[in-house]
């Protein structure tokens, strides 16, 4: 698979709230970084759009879980 094959494959994951099998794509080691700004070097040292690892991201799956299960109600 090309990235940009990846890429797509990513965007279709999410587009349609697969989004544990989204997270099965990442290592448990795996950072998930958009900076804000093109030239920014750490996302430790400067604001971010998203900055998260493995654990953050798990959390967004319970959270989505939950809104998901509140709205079927």
């Amino acid at each position: 698979m090309t990235p940009e094959q990846f890429l797509y494959h990513e965007a279709h994951l999410l587009d349609t709230q697969r989004y544990e099998d989204w997270l099965a794509l990442f290592t448990g080691d795996a950072t998930y970084w958009v900076p804000l700004e093109q030239s920014q070097q750490d996302p430790e040292q400067t604001s971010s759009l998203i900055y998260d690892d493995r654990s953050t991201q798990g959390a967004v799956l319970v959270v989505e879980d939950r809104s998901t299960a509140s709205a079927d109600q």
